[in-house]
C-alpha cells in the first residue's frame, strides 16, 4: 500500500512480523522528499510493536487529519493503529488476542476505509465464516469522529449475510453519502433465486444517513503513544 500524508509518501509491508520471536516493527516505511525525485525510503522511526502474528500492512488511508494502518492477521484478527503527525503520536486502536479485528478474531483483515463522510471515517472488514458465527459472522462496518474511538455501525437491512467483505467504499454527495461495494457469497456462488438475506453475488449500497447516535458503549480508545 502506498499512501501520501503530511507531504511525506509512507508504504506498508509484508512479511514476517518476528525474526527468532523478536518483535520486527518494519511494517511501515516513509519517503521524506519523493516528490523532489528522491527514492530513498526509511523505516519509520519508533512505530509500535504489533501482534507478530499480523502478515502485512493491507491498508493505509488518511481520515480527519490522521493517518490508518490496517493489518491482516489470520490468527487474532488484523491490528489497527492510527498516527497524528501533528502531535507525532500513534495510537494502537486494536491489536492481538485481546482486541485484534475490533474484538472479533474472524475479522481477518481491514479491507477498506473512506471519510469524512458527514464527519465521520468507516472501515470495512473481511470475515469469512459468514452465518457460521451469529452474531459476528459476515463483514462488518465500524466509524469513528475522532479517529481513535470506534463504534460498530449497523449493517444496512437486506444485507446479505454471506457478504463476507466490504471490498471497497468511496464518499459521494459531497461528503453526505456512503457507497459500499460487497465481496459475496464464496459458499453457494450458483444461487441466485434465495431472496434476502442469502442472495448471491456482489452488492452495492449506499448509505445516507450515517450520522446515527453514538452508542454509550462498544468503542475502542487507543494507547497513546508518542514518538520520542
Amino acid at each position: 500500500e502506498l499512501e501520501p500524508y503530511d507531504g511525506k509518501l509512507y508504504i506498508g509491508l509484508g512479511g514476517a512480523l518476528t525474526v527468532d520471536d523478536n518483535p520486527n516493527n518494519d511494517y511501515l516505511w516513509v519517503c521524506d522528499d519523493c516528490g523532489d525525485g528522491s527514492d530513498d525510503f526509511a523505516k519509520v522511526a519508533d512505530l509500535p510493536n504489533i501482534d507478530p502474528d499480523s502478515l502485512f500492512v493491507i491498508k493505509l488511508f488518511v481520515a480527519l487529519d490522521k493517518m490508518l494502518v490496517g493489518t491482516v492477521n489470520f490468527e487474532n484478527g488484523f491490528s489497527f493503529l492510527s498516527y497524528d503527525a501533528g502531535s507525532d503520536t500513534w495510537d494502537v486502536i486494536v491489536d492481538g488476542p485481546n482486541d485484534g479485528g475490533m474484538f472479533d478474531p474472524y475479522n481477518i483483515y481491514l479491507w477498506s476505509g473512506a471519510g469524512p463522510v458527514n464527519g465521520r471515517v468507516f472501515i470495512g472488514t473481511f470475515n469469512p465464516v459468514t452465518i457460521t458465527e451469529i452474531p459476528r459472522g459476515t463483514a462488518e462496518l465500524w466509524y469513528s469522529d475522532d479517529g481513535v474511538n470506534w463504534f460498530q455501525y449497523p449493517m444496512p437491512i437486506g444485507w446479505s449475510l454471506l457478504n463476507y467483505g466490504i471490498r471497497n467504499m468511496v464518499v459521494g454527495d459531497n461528503g453526505k453519502s456512503l457507497f459500499l461495494l460487497s465481496a459475496s457469497n464464496m459458499v453457494a456462488p450458483d444461487v441466485v433465486d434465495i431472496d434476502n438475506p442469502l442472495q448471491a453475488g456482489t452488492e452495492v449500497w449506499a448509505i445516507r444517513d450515517t450520522k446515527v447516535a453514538s452508542p454509550s458503549g462498544g468503542s475502542k480508545k487507543g494507547k497513546g503513544r508518542k514518538n520520542k
